[in-house]
């Protein structure tokens, strides 16, 4: 592409400018987060899509978003070599990286100097990436692009397009920039998003229900659309061929992407794949009006989960098609990105013929796994898509019915704990199999007609069964790590009589299916988990430790809780409430300690009071006994004053005489 003079390339930092000024740009994270995340950027080594180190460099919401592998999902299952991308709006680079990794010819736009320098600084090496800043309503492009993207762009059109529409303004100007067959890809809130009416707040006002209510007239600011409104927008704009994609959680933090296609299949149950995934609150953490992922599943039922997606991504064309493709059979696809990178896995799901089938493998097959770590992946793994249910979703709605007991706890889960001593290869040490290790309820299949209660395993399927663990593995183990995974998510929202610990209720339903988890060996298992965990999501052991043992300290009935997933930031948060819990329970044993003494100091004083009344009272009769001691001797002595005394004083004596003679 041959740019046009105005367009001088900056030699020191490889960027382009137009006129040589830098444009003025409001839209910022703020100076002392973007000079952290220049910092972090500059100073680690592999600053790859993904990279392990700038995922520890984590530790607020900008870095978040700009250092999360959660990123590249957004984009990952389409191709994009060769294609000629312009990115507005590129931010800080998180997507410019991915794309110039991915082989395309990239043109990075930024409005913020600051910022398009941090995207060069994070694209360095790649030769197909240009950073260009200028400011994208009086952007003159060298040339046609295969594609046009704005993610987390088209809702801030209001704040820089002049005129009557300027989301109508923003649609076109991306217009100008494409070639014949190509696409404008948008990426944007959904004003009617589940999360909003559960009652999270709007992303860009941070005020509850704020989109819902459409108060977005109230002033000139970010505004988003449901599904209905922005597809008339972009056909009333040109772009006659839509292509609808949906990123759960959202588009920020993307793990899933369901198609249209997954949504109109319905063994896929695209509800329940959206509901495993929570939802967040990015103004501030608090407990949902309900619990989303109960209702996706009615969502699905309804033909609702596309209209009550929290986000969208939309492949937009004027017809004919164009150059951005993906797999024709591929349905949904959904990643794990909270791992370090060698753990990282993909799941796609695919439609060959009349078969569904489940495909599995590692996001990056040179990722080396952490020397000496316990656990290692058995993929890639491909199957096809099994009928029915997770048995932990059942125990899921189990956990939230007001008349659930432990008792009925453990005749669901009867069938799973037989599954496994099926596989008891050593019944004195109850050893199983190392790839056991994910035999857990989530990974049971039920048929979809709710079973009657019985203990024949044959009935469940297992299914995604990815780990294998290297050291010994008990059954005692598995039946820990699978009621841990169940009870913990529920905590807050169990309805079980009575307050239990999550420990204590584990203990009592494992009892109950004959598998005795002790104090112990509670504490052995859980530093097995802690030693799990820290290998596989990079996290410090000790650390996650504490985490779970806090977990478990918690009552079945508490209340309700902030979803943790189990990122780096999420953990951190958790640090931070952990010591907040901590200094709470120090405050209440100080409490409690004067609280005893001055309960002591009462107890003192009374039993000094009672001395001193049994003092007196001892005064009071050695008194008494003086005075009639007193008494006795003055009678005494009248007595051997009498005249009587003295004469029968011979008669005394003559009777002392007669009896020393006897």
């Amino acid at each position: 592409m041959e740019w046009p003079a105005a367009y001088a390339l900056d030699e020191a930092t490889g960027i382009r400018v137009r006129g040589g000024r830098q444009v003025a740009h409001d839209y910022t994270d703020g100076p002392a987060a973007e000079a952290y995340i220049l910092d972090a950027i500059q100073t680690c080594r592999d600053v790859s899509s993904g990279s392990d180190e700038l995922v520890q460099r984590i530790r607020d919401w900008p870095s978040e978003y700009h250092f999360s592998a959660s990123r590249p999902t957004l984009l990952a299952p389409f191709d994009l070599q060769g294609l000629s991308v312009l990115e507005v709006g590129c931010g800080c680079g998180a997507l410019t990286r991915y794309l110039g990794e991915s082989g395309a010819r990239v043109v990075a736009l930024e409005g913020s100097l600051d910022r398009a320098r941090i995207t060069a600084a994070r694209c360095r090496g790649l030769d197909g990436v240009q950073v260009v800043c200028d400011d994208f309503r009086d952007f003159v492009p060298p040339g046609a692009f295969d594609v046009v993207l704005m993610v987390g762009v088209l809702e801030y059109a209001p704040l820089y397009f002049e005129g009557p529409d300027p989301i109508d303004a923003a649609l076109h100007k991306a217009g100008t920039c494409l070639a014949e067959d190509a696409a404008l890809v948008v990426a944007i809130e959904n004003q009617l998003g589940l999360k909003y009416f559960a009652g999270c707040t709007e992303d860009h006002s941070g005020q509850a229900f704020y989109g819902i209510e459409d108060r977005y007239r109230e002033t000139v600011g970010p505004l988003t659309f449901g599904r209905g409104e922005l597809t008339r927008r972009l056909k009333s704009a040109g772009y006659t061929d839509l292509a609808w994609y949906y990123p759960f959680p959202d588009y920020k933090l993307p793990r899933l992407l369901l198609t249209e296609d997954a949504l109109r299949e319905p063994r896929l149950h695209a509800g329940r794949l959206a509901a495993g995934l929570g939802t967040r609150d990015f103004a501030w953490p608090h407990p949902h009006v309900f619990a989303e992922d109960a209702a996706w599943e009615v969502i699905d039922r309804n033909g609702l989960v596309g209209d009550l997606a929290n986000s969208f991504l939309v492949v937009a064309s004027a017809g004919g098609g164009s150059r951005l493709q993906r797999a024709p059979d591929w349905l949904a696809e959904l990643h794990t990105t909270d791992r370090v990178r060698a753990y990282r896995t993909v799941t796609r799901f695919v439609g060959r013929g009349d078969e569904l089938r489940v495909v599995k493998v590692r996001s990056d097959e040179n990722a080396a796994e952490p020397r000496g770590s316990p656990v290692g992946l058995l993929l890639p793994m491909e199957s096809p898509l099994v009928a029915g249910s997770p048995l932990g979703a059942r125990m899921r709605r189990l956990l939230r019915a007001p008349a659930t007991t432990a008792g009925d706890l453990g005749a669901v889960l009867r069938p799973w704990v037989e599954l496994l001593r099926s596989a008891v290869s050593d019944s004195r040490a109850s050893h199983v199999p190392g790839d056991r290790l994910d035999l857990v309820p989530w990974n049971l299949i039920e048929p979809e007609a709710s079973p009657l209660l019985t203990s024949n395993p044959a009935y469940l399927t297992p299914f995604d069964l990815e780990w294998e663990y290297r050291p010994d593995l008990t059954l005692e183990h598995v039946v820990f790590r699978g009621l841990v995974s169940l009870l913990v998510a529920a905590r807050g929202q169990m309805r079980l009589a009575g307050e239990m610990t999550v420990a204590e209720l584990l203990r009592d339903v494992a009892g109950r299916l004959g598998v005795v988890v002790s104090r112990d060996l509670t504490l052995e298992l859980l530093r097995r988990d802690a030693e799990i965990q820290s290998a596989v999501f990079g996290m410090d052991q000790q650390a996650t430790l504490d985490r779970m043992t806090a977990q478990l300290g918690d009552t079945s009935g508490g209340a309700s809780h902030l979803e943790l997933s189990i990122g780096p930031r999420d953990a951190r948060i958790h640090d931070l409430m952990l010591l907040a819990a901590e200094r709470d329970a120090r405050i209440h044993e100080l409490t409690q300690l004067v609280a005893d003494r001055e309960e002591r100091a009462r107890d003192l004083e009374a039993s000094v009071a009672d001395l001193e009344a049994s003092v007196a009272d001892l005064e009071a009769s050695v008194a008494e006994y003086s005075e009639r001691l007193r008494e006795g001797f003055a009678q005494l002595a009248a007595v051997e004053a009498s005249a009587s005394w003295k004469l029968t004083a011979p008669l005394r004596r003559l009777r002392r005489l007669r009896g020393d003679a006897g």
